[in-house]
């Protein structure tokens, strides 16, 4: 008797079917199924066709099966095979025992093959394994060699380590795996490699399958590791070969022969036949099959190396080994208990390596096997084994969802917990998932408010949009009540980052009333809001908001990156020193973005802005740019490029600031960005006009804006944008509207700063297009006493708008200390307007030297960045004719109608004459005055009384 060790992977049905084909008597053959063990006989009644003995209930019926087998071979050798004995009713294993016994006389040889078994088959096991002329014989897979040497046989060239690493030496696989090679022509798992892996599943004992499943479902969501999934097996994993293919079935063969059978089994060894997997052990099994073969001890598996889960379920394997929680956890959610039993024999068999799947394939054919009840079941099970067992929520998460989201006290915590990780490492989406699973599961309002708060925080950083969309149902739970402190000051904080201020303001109202009513919650987050609105929304921080919410110096002294609030009101308010654009550049340089410390970052750019220091702006942009949280958020990485493309218009970049405005609107559209598009949107139209292309600006200034963006800050850059626009293209009615509405909606939000609010010098330059020097040298001059004393663009706009309203003996004084502020804050293209200027006072006051050298440095200037070559204020200095002298009376007045923004039939209305009149003394002035049309008529032509 022999007794075969090895599931169907290892080719234990394969080694049958081959000693089968060698043996020259008559052989009868079985196959046990787990579905048919509880009937009796069906062994048996499978190698004795159409037997009648006794009753199966009859205790005789032992001795006359048992004597029908021996009689099998009255009248030669029988070899009776039985495929997966361990899956044999009990009454036929008796009948085989029985027939074992008494075979040593007779021509008969009986062959067990068993993958695993039960406790009572493995008793049957060792009370035959004790007969005199019993062989136990071990199945072992193919090594390296073999598995080179197969491939050639079935005509496969080259890539054996990875036919090797992926099968294990596995006859099943690896027959399967050549398969899939002939159908795709790639080296790889296909579909008859998940076929083979299933068929192996469906046809193992149920612990094992079990195993298996519990396996494939904690690897599918392990984190990435550095599993063991190596190119070969552990040593001690694989039998030598031997000496070749050949000597595999010899020694099979011989370990069945007795009394004078064995030159009958070696007699027909050498004859091959069919294909497949019959052919191949019939051509030589790899894995040597000798008399008495024991493998040597299989080292400690996966209960004996001493890692934990996160650590070894890594790419889709177990990685390397589990021990002690870890198996805990295998063997709860398999309801397994001496898992390292299994997973041995698993080991053994080359399913697995290093108590790990060899191949992502593996665990992937499993659970496509599984259905979806079962899967649920399985993932339930992972779950709740992992939390007891003390892993990460990241760990636990993917179960719970995978299975389906269930209302425990635990599984809120950890999927919230799972989320913040997620967050951390920059996968947005599946934090989503996990937050939105958490919101499904919550058991009280209260904790789904704070879950719902939060996942709007995360989908603002992938989609505004969406998340405005979750914030309405916490403005309804406010207003009943339901809300707490800290998610009231999250609602209304998301609020005023999407500029949704007019209910910002509701919700600030409410939560103020709660403050005031119970006392503060959560005093630091109340401290953090106040600072927060005292940046964004100083309009709303109204006496009875400031008495309420507190302003602690220890929340800023937590949080140190909230002092950039602080800071930029100071730039904003006192211009800025060496020392404090120090501050500002270390508090950058030591903060990384996340959620709590996006506004603070952003405020340090804008204070650096604010402060006229371009460089260290661009700086401080393009290493938060590089960030990798800001680099996974489109909402982020929208909002930094809009920063940059700022900063690029303040330096005169205006190709970059193109670049960067485009790149904020791609990253995200118009609708992501909603009531903060203005912003975007003016940059590029200021770049626009100042490059001379209006048709491109009108195209923006035309879209319709949110009207909520009116009671933002950015609506004055808004303003500010369209009305140069208009200013540009000779609607100057058009234009003074924007800079007056910019004006009273500077003073509404109290933030009339020069730096932000430069409406005063918009009309300044709106007046002196008008012709009306005193109004602009009104505004000028307040715009001046406004601008901080250090060097700044506004500082420096303001006297060169002054300069043209001064005398001229004045003007190039005001205008070089103009160039000197400019020129030290880095504002390039407001530099050249002001060397446009200089070069004309230099050549009124009689120096045409000086203003052709200054004229020459500001038109190379304004071509660097990238403004329209031929603008009137940057064209070449000629001299220009005295327009007094040249222009008729009837000429100038016209002309002085039409530089002040009239169109042909407004000026022949106003001067009673018709549109052909006017165009006739409109094209003799441009030629007199050697201009090319009424854009580049002098803005200060002198007024001409017009008719009564």
């Amino acid at each position: 008797m022999v007794l075969v060790h090895g599931g169907p992977v290892t080719g234990k049905s394969t080694l049958l079917h081959g000693l089968a084909a060698t043996w020259s008597g008559e052989v009868r053959s079985a196959s046990a199924s787990a579905e048919e063990s509880g009937l009796p006989l069906g062994v048996v009644g499978q190698l004795l066709p159409g037997w009648r003995g006794a009753d199966p209930g009859d205790p005789r019926v032992v001795g006359e099966a048992g004597e029908a087998l021996l009689d099998l071979a009255a009248g030669g050798p029988v070899l009776v095979c039985v495929d997966d004995a361990q899956h044999a009713d009990r009454l036929s294993l008796r009948c085989l025992a029985y027939a074992a016994r008494r075979a040593g006389a007779r021509s008969l040889r009986v062959v067990l093959a068993a993958g695993g078994g039960d406790d009572y088959y493995r008793r049957f096991e060792a009370q035959l394994g004790r007969l005199p002329h019993a062989r136990a014989v071990r199945l072992s897979t193919l090594d390296f060699c073999a598995v080179v040497e197969l491939l050639g046989r079935h005509g496969v060239e080259g890539a054996a380590g990875e036919f090797h690493r992926v099968s294990g030496g596995n006859l099943l696989l690896l027959d399967a795996l050549i398969g899939d090679f002939r159908e795709t022509g790639v080296v790889g798992p296909g579909r008859r490699f998940g076929e083979a892996v299933r068929e192996y599943l469906g046809r193992c004992d149920p612990e094992t399958a079990a195993v298996l499943k519990a396996l494939a479902v904690l690897s599918a969501s392990a984190p990435a590791g550095d599993g063991s999934a190596g190119l070969g097996a552990r040593d001690g994993l694989t039998a030598s070969a031997g000496d070749g293919l050949g000597a595999a079935v010899r020694d099979g063969v011989a370990a069945l022969a007795g009394d004078g059978l064995g030159a009958a089994g070696r007699d027909g060894v050498a004859a091959p036949a069919g294909d497949g997997l019959g052919a191949a052990v019939r051509d030589g099994l790899g894995a040597a099959v000798r008399d008495g073969l024991a493998r040597p001890p299989a080292p400690a598996s996966i209960v004996a190396r001493g890692t934990d889960i996160p650590g070894v379920l890594g790419h889709g394997v177990l990685g390397r080994g589990v021990v002690g929680a870890v198996a805990g956890v295998v063997g709860a959610v398999a309801g397994v208990g001496a898992v390292d039993v299994v997973v041995r024999g698993l080991e053994e068999s080359g399913l697995l390596v290093g108590g790990g799947f060899r191949d992502p394939a593996v665990p992937r054919a499993i659970l496509g096997g599984l259905s979806a009840g079962e899967r649920v079941r399985v993932e339930w099970a992972a779950a709740r084994g992992l939390f007891e067992a003390g892993h990460s929520a990241s760990r636990v998460a993917p179960h719970v969802v995978a299975a389906g989201v269930r209302a425990e006290p635990w599984v809120v915590g950890v999927l919230t917990g799972a989320a913040a990780a997620e967050v951390g490492a920059g996968r947005l989406e599946r934090a989503v998932e996990f937050l939105e699973a958490a919101g499904r599961c919550a058991r009280d309002a209260g904790a789904r408010h704070l879950v719902t708060a939060r996942l709007a925080e995360v989908e603002w950083r992938s989609s505004p949009l969406a998340a405005y969309r979750r914030l309405g149902g916490l403005v309804e739970a406010q207003r009943a009540g339901e809300l707490s402190q800290a998610v009231a000051t999250t609602l209304v904080t998301l609020l005023l980052r999407m500029d949704r201020v007019r209910q910002a303001r509701d919700v600030l109202e409410r939560l103020v009333e709660d403050v005031r009513r119970r006392g503060p919650e959560c005093p630091a987050e109340l401290s953090r809001l106040r600072l927060l609105l005292d940046h964004l929304h100083p309009a709303l921080l109204r006496a009875g908001v400031r008495a309420v919410l507190p302003a602690e110096p220890a929340t800023v002294a937590a949080a140190p990156h909230l002092e950039a609030f602080s800071l930029l009101r100071r730039v904003l308010a006192d211009g800025a020193s060496d020392v404090l654009v120090a501050e500002v550049e270390r508090m950058l340089e030591a903060t990384a973005v996340d959620e709590s410390t996006v506004d603070s970052v952003v405020a340090g750019v804008q204070a650096l802005l604010a402060a006229d220091r371009l460089v260290e702006a661009a700086a401080a942009v393009d290493r938060v740019s590089a960030e990798p949280a800001v680099r996974v958020s489109p909402t982020w990485r929208a909002e930094f490029a809009y920063l940059r493309s700022v900063v690029a218009l303040r330096a005169g970049d205006l190709a970059a600031c193109v670049e960067h405005g485009h790149a904020a609107l791609s990253h995200l559209g118009e609708a992501e960005w909603g009531v903060r598009v203005g912003g975007p949107r003016a940059a590029l139209v200021l770049a626009h006009t100042a490059m001379g292309r209006h048709d491109d600006a009108a195209a923006l200034v035309d879209r319709p804006v949110p009207p909520e963006l009116f009671d933002t800050v950015g609506g004055l850059f808004h303003l500010h944008a369209r009305g140069h626009h208009h200013l540009a293209t000779g609607r100057l009615r058009d234009a003074r509207r924007d800079f007056e509405v910019s004006g009273h909606l500077a003073r509404r939000l109290r933030v009339d700063l020069a730096p932000l609010a430069p409406w005063r010098t918009d009309l300044a330059a709106l007046h002196l297009r008008h012709g009306n020097p005193r109004l602009a040298r009104r505004y000028a001059e307040q715009q001046l006493a406004k601008a901080p004393r250090t060097p700044s663009r506004a500082r420096g706009t303001a006297l060169r708008l002054l300069a043209a309203t001064a005398p001229a003996r004045d003007r190039a004084a005001l205008l070089t200390e103009a160039r000197e502020v400019l020129d030290a804050c880095g504002a390039r293209l407001e530099l050249a307007r002001v060397l446009h200027d200089l070069a004309q006072a230099h050549h009124a006051a009689g120096h045409p030297e000086r203003a052709r050298t200054v004229e020459r440095r500001a038109w190379h200037l304004a071509r660097q960045c990238g403004a329209d070559p031929s603008p009137p204020r940057l064209a070449l200095a000629r001299r220009t004719p005295d327009p007094a002298r040249v222009l008729s009376d009837a000429e100038l007045r016209v002309s002085a109608l039409a530089a002040r923004g009239l169109t042909n039939r407004e000026i022949a209305e106003r001067l009673y004459v018709t549109v052909s009149t006017v165009e006739q003394h409109l094209t003799k002035a441009y030629r007199k005055l050697k201009v090319t049309g009424r854009d580049a008529l002098p803005p200060r032509l002198s007024p001409v009384a017009e008719p009564a």
